[in-house]
């Protein structure tokens, strides 16, 4: 079963187009509360593919869903006080992108994670030592 926990409205719609040319069982998970449509209408949807929004050097921060537009703030208000924080959008929860956690978690040393429910980014991260 494929698991995806769009970002906003353009992601959402990206993500319908992904699933409707996918084959297999999907979940489609959205978030309750309002947030702003921050991502690229254009941007290409891919299944399994997490989206860096950020490079950075002290912290990397993962999120999902909604919660992607709060570490957006977060990132933010981390820079002001001259933290540098790597941001990844999760949008498919199952299949993970284990690739693209560990690159960052191994590049940065530090990880926090923006989740509602989702324990699958803490038992790949346990089971690679990171």
């Amino acid at each position: 079963m494929t698991v995806i926990n769009p970002c906003d409205y353009n992601q959402t719609k990206a993500s319908t187009i992904a699933i409707a040319e996918h084959i297999g069982p999907v979940y489609l998970r959205f978030g309750r509360p309002k947030v702003p449509n921050f991502t690229d209408p254009n941007q290409k949807f891919e299944i399994g593919k997490a989206i860096n929004f950020s490079e950075g050097n002290d912290v990397t921060i993962i999120a999902t869903g909604h919660l992607v537009w709060e570490a957006k703030e977060a990132v933010n208000l981390l820079e002001k006080e001259n933290i540098s924080a790597e941001l990844i959008n999760i949008h498919t929860i199952k299949p993970l992108d284990n690739e693209a956690i560990l690159k960052s978690v191994k590049k940065q040393g530090v990880l926090l994670q923006l989740k509602n429910i989702c324990l699958m980014v803490d038992l790949v991260i346990v089971f690679h030592s990171c």
